[in-house]
């Protein structure tokens, strides 16, 4: 099994994202809207106190933002990977075609998502849990590699549940995908999709201790980072597929999405 090149998987990225820029953007909007919708809700969640104006406001925020997160957030991440994959080809997609290509998937990445967590992360809070009961120090021996084989698993999944036309259950899969370069994989994972997550999720708490219109402003400039810093994330994570993939000689699209 060939081990991958970081720096290979990261220039080779950031030519196709460079050189297609605008019509990945699109598919960043999405994400982005969530990201801000999910603020809003927070923010006018805490002024709404003797306020129906604004609790309906954060109430009509909060619909919205589990509307994009469990339908369209999806969405955009597996045509992402179908738009990626036309370009790494040769082919000039459309943003609305991938999008229809995504057509049946978004329930089959749920179902794999839902299963990850049944094998994964339960146990791993059963493991915190026990450690835990048992005063022990050493639970990161344990946790930790459980949530990077975790994210590794998970990364993995995305584009091949877009890109590849057999359906049911990818775990085994992705696991068998990524033999041999798990370090590789989370490494990327931290290079990109994690890096560009910790302002928003860190800043608020420890720069400006939870105040609610900082923690808004932090997630408005987020926001219009992840037009850019989501598709980043998302062209490294479709390029280093194609590499593993081609070195395991795994199918990379269906001719037909599954119904």
């Amino acid at each position: 099994m060939g081990k991958i090149s970081i720096k290979a998987t990261l220039k080779s990225a950031f030519v196709l994202y460079q050189k297609n820029f605008k019509s990945l953007s699109a598919f960043s909007l999405l994400y982005a809207l969530f990201m801000m919708c999910s603020a809003l809700s927070t923010f006018f969640f805490g002024k709404s106190v003797g306020s129906p104006l604004m609790l309906g406001l954060a109430a009509l925020l909060m619909i919205a933002m589990y509307v994009l997160l469990l339908v369209v957030v999806p969405k955009a991440m597996l045509g992402i990977q179908i738009h990626i994959a036309g370009i790494i080809r040769g082919e000039k997609p459309g943003v609305r075609d991938s999008f229809t290509k995504t057509k049946g998937r978004v329930a089959w990445l749920i179902s794999n998502m839902m299963m990850l967590v049944l094998i994964l992360v339960i146990p791993l809070l059963a493991v915190i849990y026990l450690f835990n009961a048992l005063k022990s120090p050493l639970s990161f021996l344990v946790t930790i590699p459980l949530s990077l084989l975790f994210l590794s698993v998970i990364y993995m999944l995305v584009p091949m549940i877009a890109l590849e036309d057999s359906s049911g259950f990818k775990i085994k899969a992705s696991f068998r995908l990524i033999k041999g370069n798990h370090v590789r994989v989370i490494a990327l994972v931290f290079l990109t999709a994690t890096v560009f997550t910790l302002p928003s999720s860190v800043l608020p708490q420890t720069v400006f201790k939870g105040h609610p219109l900082a923690t808004l402003i932090v997630a408005a400039v987020t926001s219009l980072l992840l037009v850019i810093t989501f598709a980043f994330a998302e062209v490294v994570r479709g390029v280093l597929y194609h590499q593993l993939s081609a070195q395991n000689a795994l199918p990379e699209e269906p001719s037909e999405p599954p119904a």
